[in-house]
């Protein structure tokens, strides 16, 4: 979600640097369509008002309506959804505008199919079909203003123009709300193959029974991390004396420990911990960025919540665990800390269990 959204921002910022080109594309006509008339005597108002009305006041407005854009965009109230939105009104604004003030120009009217243009990148064709039937019927109001405007000395040229115009942006609009509707079924296929393949992937890297992740996803954890941070420990946790609960109460109930306990370590999940169980009642964290005593702080505090847990299940007791933590060193391989943490996990237990042992090792 939070990579759209910045796309959709990226995508605000070009199209508004792509509106301000066109604007002053527009300015760049209008001079020198104003040095031409004026070169060949072709002006019948006096020079002050045509440049005020045909040049000054159209490009004031233009840049008016991209502040007001440019405004609208910083205010960090407003929806990200209405702010990609933006664009296209201001561009609609403006070819309406242009519009306005060089109507007696035909052609001027296929300048409505830039906003219905900037509406594909949605892959929605609702918005493609909205902004397209409001610009069609502008097109269509502004051709019948323009003929009727010129009326007077109405010519084949003009009708022919108008009409080539009009048909033009009607034809392009329904090929856009087409291409729109071909992009909206892309990105629905897209999104349930995304769906899909995360499903599939979390099938074979979570654990069914705690949700947690499983042995795969510890090992490829611990392989693409070895020798990365500053200080890496792993802790491994086995529930005490887990087989006289399955003897005593039944699988079913000792299930329900597994993922009471499963749900704690999925809470510690984070960028510096990795929570996983390695099988049966045995489950591995990996700590990042902590020294051991850190990380058996975080472990006994752990215990002792586990600890106070009654289960009803149980005939309301609770359960313990041990803990076994050991630090990477620096030539250590993925077996070689498994096996110090695993070796503290045992004196834990050889020790009364339900504590916590850090591996004591001369670096």
């Amino acid at each position: 979600m939070l990579e759209n959204e910045k796309l959709n921002k990226q995508w605000a910022k070009s199209i508004m640097r792509f509106i301000i080109l066109f604007v002053l594309i527009i300015f760049l006509g209008e001079v020198l369509t104003a040095v031409y008339k004026f070169s060949n005597n072709l002006v019948e108002q006096s020079p002050t008002y045509y440049v005020m009305y045909s040049v000054v006041l159209p490009t004031a407005l233009n840049f008016y309506y991209i502040t007001v854009a440019f405004h609208l965009l910083s205010i960090k109230k407003i929806n990200n959804r209405i702010k990609s939105l933006i664009p296209i009104v201001a561009m609609f604004v403006i070819c309406i505008s242009f519009l306005a003030f060089h109507h007696r120009s035909p052609v001027s009217i296929v300048c409505l199919l830039l906003p219905i243009v900037l509406t594909i990148q949605y892959s929605d064709t609702k918005t493609t079909k909205d902004v397209a039937i409001i610009c069609s019927f502008v097109s269509i109001l502004v051709s019948g203003i323009i003929l009727l405007l010129n009326f007077d000395y109405l010519d084949f040229d003009l009708v022919i123009n108008s009409s080539l115009s009009l048909l033009f942006v009607l034809g392009i609009t329904y090929i856009l709300f087409c291409m729109s509707k071909i992009e909206s079924e892309k990105t629905k296929l897209l999104v349930n193959s995304l769906k899909e393949r995360n499903y599939y992937r979390n099938k074979s890297t979570i654990d069914t029974l705690t949700k947690c992740h499983n042995n795969a996803a510890y090992r490829s954890k611990m392989d693409s991390n070895m020798h990365k941070h500053n200080n890496m420990c792993l802790a491994i946790i086995d529930i005490d004396k887990f087989k006289n609960v399955n003897d005593t109460y039944g699988h079913a109930n000792g299930d329900v420990v597994l993922k009471y306990l499963g749900s704690l370590l999925n809470k510690m999940n984070s960028d510096e911990i990795f929570t996983a169980r390695y099988g049966g009642e045995e489950f591995t964290i990996l700590f990042y960025n902590h020294t051991p005593e850190q990380a058996k702080k975080v472990m006994d505090k752990l215990r002792v919540r586990f600890g106070k847990h009654v289960f009803p299940e149980l005939n309301n007791t609770t359960c313990s665990f041990s803990c076994g933590i050991a630090k990477e060193l620096k030539n250590d391989k993925a077996v070689e800390i498994f096996k110090k943490a695993d070796s503290a996990l045992y004196e834990a237990k050889n020790n009364g269990r339900n504590q916590v042992i850090i591996y004591e090792v001369d670096e």
